[in-house]
């Protein structure tokens, strides 16, 4: 895990080089917060509960990522991480649209999952699932923060 923190941390420094206003960089203080409690899970908790956190927290890490990246360019409609990455394929952006294959793919890589843990009862991820999603929550903030603005 070592290696997808320093991705993960990589990746957070450059979103908080888009932050401007005190608003944005309180709101990056909270997503860097979740990634400390995804990173730090206290060990003495259940395994099954440990991964199920790990989901929230990484999960809700890129949640608030994709919405102050959206709010920093002035272009959030949507909810949801589901509805963000419609909005990041919109015409409509200051900046290059997300690829619709691929904001297909996150959503069922991403969305999807963590939906299927979070909105079911005594369903607990395995960790080569927490893994893959975590690999691929990289990827998506990659291909957002790639996003060149016009």
């Amino acid at each position: 895990m070592a290696k997808s923190n320093k991705s993960t941390e990589t990746l957070l420094v450059q979103l908080e080089s888009l932050c401007t206003t005190d608003v944005q960089r309180n709101r990056y203080n909270d997503i860097e917060s979740e990634h400390r409690v995804y990173k730090n899970m206290d060990r003495r908790i259940k395994t099954d509960d440990q991964r199920l956190y790990r989901v929230l927290h990484i999960t809700r890490m890129l949640d608030t990522s994709l919405q102050l990246f959206l709010d920093i360019h002035g272009c959030r409609h949507g909810h949801s991480i589901g509805e963000y990455l419609d909005d990041l394929s919109r015409g409509s952006t200051p900046f290059l649209r997300l690829n619709v294959c691929l904001k297909q793919r996150f959503k069922e890589q991403i969305a999807n999952v963590r939906n299927k843990y979070m909105h079911s009862s005594n369903q607990f991820p395995r960790e080569n699932e927490v893994n893959a999603l975590t690999s691929t929550i990289h990827e998506c903030l990659q291909a957002v923060l790639n996003l060149k603005t016009s």
